[in-house]
């Protein structure tokens, strides 16, 4: 669903499956932002936000999408993702995504 919501809005999209999917995907596409579902076991997707964030130079902006308490996930693991929040049910939440990255021609990751 998230992956419809973002190309309705234009942005160019590709989705990995896997930790590891993600890191192939994002050395090759070079996204501009990459939203990961974080799932239990939390640290295993916190661990591959700080891995894209070494990989990238810092150069995507890294959201963790929580199933719930996106506060707690900030504060749980401070500096791994730029943005924490609900997953988008809608087009217009991805608008802090689009805010918070400056995009101007978005292109998402979609990891696990």
């Amino acid at each position: 669903m998230l992956e419809h919501l973002a190309h309705a809005q234009g942005w160019e999209v590709r989705t990995a499956r896997s930790a590891g999917e993600a890191l192939r995907t994002a050395s090759v596409f070079h996204p501009q932002a990459v939203l990961i579902a974080v799932d239990a076991p939390q640290e295993l997707w916190v661990a591959l936000a700080r891995r894209l964030r070494a990989d990238l130079a810092g150069a995507a902006y890294l959201v963790g999408l929580s199933p719930s308490q996106p506060h707690t996930v900030h504060a749980a693991f401070p500096g791994a993702f730029d943005l924490v929040m609900y997953e988008p049910m809608q087009p217009s939440d991805l608008e802090p995504v689009r805010e918070g990255a400056s995009l101007r021609m978005p292109e998402l990751v979609f990891g696990p």
